[in-house]
C-alpha cells in the first residue's frame, strides 16, 4: 500500500517519486538494476486515478536523487542518534555517496529521463488538478 501524501495532494508528486526510487532501483543488486516495468506500472497506475499536472511532471524527475538522499540522510540520523552505531553511519554515508554518484551515471540518468519521458506522457486529462472528491463528476 503507498499512501501518496499522507492524505495531502500537495505531496503526493514527492511520495510518487519515492515509490519509484524504493521499489524500481535494486539497490541491494550488483550495479543496481532498474525495473523499467516498475517505473511505468507506477506511473500508469498513479496516472490513471490522477495524472500530474505540468509541474509535477517536470518535478518528479528531479525529486529521485533527492528522495534517496533524503533516505539516507534519516539512516545516518537513526544510526547515530537512535543506536549510536559508528559503523553503521559510516555505511549509512557510504550509501548516501555511492547512490549519488549512480543518479549521475548512466544507469541513473536513464532512469531519470525514463520517468521525465513517461511522466510527460500522459495527455491532459480533465481530472488534472482537481481534488479526486471531484474525479467522477
Amino acid at each position: 500500500m503507498l499512501d501518496f501524501g499522507m492524505s495531502d495532494r500537495t505531496t503526493a508528486v514527492h511520495d510518487l517519486a519515492t515509490a519509484i526510487e524504493r521499489n524500481a532501483v535494486q539497490w541491494l543488486q550488483p550495479g543496481f538494476p532498474v525495473r523499467e516495468q516498475d517505473v511505468d506500472a507506477l506511473l500508469e497506475g498513479y496516472q490513471s486515478v490522477r495524472p500530474l499536472t505540468a509541474s509535477e511532471s517536470a518535478a518528479l524527475p528531479e525529486l529521485l536523487p533527492l528522495v534517496h538522499a533524503e533516505f539516507a540522510l534519516s539512516e545516518m540520523s537513526y544510526f547515530h542518534g537512535i543506536t549510536g552505531s559508528a559503523e553503521n553511519t559510516r555505511l549509512a554515508y557510504a550509501y548516501l555517496v555511492d547512490h549519488a554518484e549512480w543518479f549521475t551515471g548512466d544507469a541513473g540518468s536513464h532512469l531519470v529521463d525514463r520517468v521525465r519521458h513517461r511522466a510527460a506522457a500522459v495527455p491532459n486529462h480533465p481530472r488534472v488538478g482537481r481534488p479526486l472528491s471531484d474525479a467522477s463528476s
